[in-house]
C-alpha cells in the first residue's frame, strides 16, 4: 500500500518542508464574500513555491484557470463545501509496527446539520486517491496495525 504513494504527498514534520499541498474548496457560489479572492491569491502564489494538488468540480477549476496561473496546479474532480480543509483534512496517522499510514476520519462536529457533507466525505476521497488505508476513529487504528 504505502508503496504505490508518491513519498512526496505523504505528511510531512513541521520542521521540514513539503514538497506537495493539498488544497480545495473554492466555490463559485461564494464569490460575493471577497476572500474568495484573496484565497485564489495565495493559491497561485503557493503554487510557484510547491506543487499543488487541487480538489474543486469542473465550473471551479475552469473559474480558476481563467483567473489565476495554474501550470504547477494539479486539478481533482471532488468540491468541498468550504475552503475550511483545515477542520475537515483528515489526520494522518503511522503506525509503530511496521511504518505504514492510515487516515483517520474523524467527522467534524459543526456538520451535525448536515450541511457539509463534501468537506466530511473529503477523508475518503483522498484515502481513496492515495490507496491508503481510511478508518472511521482511533479504535479502528489500533485493530489495523
Amino acid at each position: 500500500m504505502i508503496e504505490s504513494i508518491e513519498s512526496s504527498l505523504l505528511p510531512v514534520y513541521e520542521w521540514e518542508s513539503p514538497t506537495n499541498a493539498i488544497m480545495g474548496g473554492f466555490s463559485l457560489d461564494k464569490l460575493k464574500y471577497g476572500y474568495q479572492l484573496q484565497y485564489l491569491t495565495y493559491l497561485e502564489t503557493l503554487s510557484k513555491i510547491i506543487p499543488v494538488k487541487y480538489f474543486a468540480n469542473k465550473d471551479c477549476q475552469k473559474y480558476i484557470k481563467l483567473e489565476i496561473d495554474v501550470s504547477n496546479i494539479e486539478f481533482f474532480d471532488y468540491q468541498l463545501d468550504s475552503i475550511w480543509i483545515r477542520d475537515y483534512a483528515p489526520i494522518w496517522l503511522r503506525s509503530k509496527v511496521n511504518q505504514n499510514y492510515a487516515i483517520v476520519n474523524f467527522p467534524y462536529g459543526a456538520n451535525h446539520f448536515e450541511k457539509s457533507q463534501a468537506d466530511d466525505g473529503f477523508s475518503a476521497k483522498l484515502s481513496d486517491y492515495l490507496g491508503i488505508i481510511l478508518t472511521i476513529d482511533s479504535f479502528c487504528f489500533i485493530a489495523i496495525f
